[in-house]
C-alpha cells in the first residue's frame, strides 16, 4: 500500500526517489527510479536527527547545484523526496499532501454504500 502511494508521487516528471521515514529515523518505505540513487546511502543516514530537527516546520526544500531534497512532515515522521532541478515543485507538493492524506485515512470495513445502511 505504502508503495503504491509513493509510486504516485514517483510518477512526477524529474522526481528521482521518494523515502518516507519513520519517527525513529528508519526507512519505512521507498521508492526509486534509476540505478544512480544510493538507496544504502539513505538507510544509513542520520534521520533520527533530522527529524528532531524538524519538530517545529511543517516542510523544506534544499537547492543544490543539479538536485533538490523535498521534506515534509509526516505523522509519523518525515516524507524526502529528491529531485532535479526541473522536477515541478507545486506538482511534488499536491502529490505529497495527496499521500499523506491516504496514508492518515482510516481503512473503513465497508466498501461503497453498505457503510450508510448499518443499523
Amino acid at each position: 500500500m505504502n508503495d503504491t502511494i509513493l509510486n504516485d508521487i514517483l510518477k512526477v516528471q524529474d522526481v528521482t526517489a521518494v523515502i518516507l521515514v519513520g519517527g525513529d529515523g528508519r526507512p519505512m518505505a521507498s521508492s526509486v527510479t534509476g540505478s544512480d540513487f544510493d538507496l544504502q546511502a539513505v538507510e544509513g543516514g542520520h534521520w533520527s536527527a533530522m527529524s528532531h530537527t524538524f519538530n517545529g516546520f511543517k516542510e523544506a526544500e534544499f537547492v543544490y547545484e543539479n538536485h533538490r531534497i523535498f521534506i515534509k512532515k509526516a505523522p509519523a515522521g518525515l516524507l524526502v523526496v529528491v529531485m532535479g532541478r526541473f522536477a515541478p515543485i507545486a506538482m511534488v507538493r499536491l502529490k505529497c499532501d495527496v499521500a499523506l492524506a491516504r496514508l492518515a485515512a482510516p481503512k473503513s470495513r465497508f466498501k461503497g454504500l453498505t457503510g450508510l445502511f448499518r443499523k
